[in-house]
């Protein structure tokens, strides 16, 4: 591949069409491969190609050799420009202009399957993200989050989201986000909670932390995480008892774990 001079050079061994051609006598030229290689090389520059084949197994040579490069032709006006210039038969560009036509139909087809795959994926996660870590208003002014296992990357955004979100629509004033359910957690999960915590209180509400487990504190505090910053309750029970009563001005000392 020379990236300056924007060209790919393909060799093929024992193609099917070379080898039915040469059965036959005949020698065409391998349209099917050098369609998909023209399509794999745009997908690769980013713009159309066409593939020329430079060498033809079926005239005896070991391989099939094509020459790939960004084109600003259309397929019917090269196909034209082959029969002004009397380098290939009605009949054989024909056949090669079928078989592009089934090949982009067929790679538009394939195109869409996997479009429908990626959205039926995307809103899987969606709906994984949220039995993950629900988000309940168990009463007016506050949210509860039971967190159910890890969060990474692309859950721990959308939880927080979700969660910035619901702040806002429902005037919430505490935030009690349950650890229960999380028997340990490892560094990035300690800091996605820490980024989660951070934000809530950047609109005005305060975090309740509960059922924080031995292993998830220690966890917490080796990366940094201040707990002294935020009310740490038993369970999820003394949460909703200190948030209900503690109407919208009053705030709980912290409890130690």
């Amino acid at each position: 591949m020379d990236r300056e001079r924007r060209e790919v050079r393909y060799r093929t061994v024992n193609s099917w069409e070379a080898i039915y051609q040469r059965a036959l006598g005949v020698s065409w030229g391998s349209a099917m491969v050098a369609g998909k290689l023209a399509g794999i090389t745009e997908r690769l520059f980013g713009v159309p190609c066409w593939a020329e084949q430079t060498v033809f197994a079926a005239q005896g040579a070991a391989y099939d050799e094509f020459l790939v490069r960004p084109t600003d032709e259309t397929v019917e006006a090269r196909l034209s420009a082959l029969l002004e210039a009397d380098r290939g038969t009605s009949s054989d560009l024909a056949v090669a202009l079928s078989r592009l036509r089934n090949e982009v139909a067929e790679r538009e087809k394939t195109e869409l399957a996997l479009r429908e795959k990626l959205e039926l994926i995307q809103q899987q996660e969606t709906a994984l993200s949220a039995m993950v870590a629900p988000i309940i208003q168990v009463w007016d002014g506050v949210l509860t989050v039971p967190v159910m296992g890890g969060l990474d990357n692309q859950r721990a955004s959308a939880l927080m989201e979700r969660l910035l979100g619901a702040i806002v629509d429902s005037q919430t004033r505490s935030v009690i986000l349950d650890l229960t359910a999380v028997e340990a957690v490892d560094t990035s999960t300690a800091d996605h909670l820490i980024r989660i915590v951070r934000a809530v209180e950047l609109l005005g509400a305060r975090v309740v932390v509960t059922g924080i487990r031995p292993a998830v504190a220690q966890t917490v505090v080796s990366v940094g995480m201040d707990l002294d910053r935020m009310i740490t309750l038993r369970n999820l029970q003394e949460g909703l008892k200190v948030c209900m009563a503690s109407g919208a001005d009053a705030a709980p000392r912290p409890k130690a774990l």
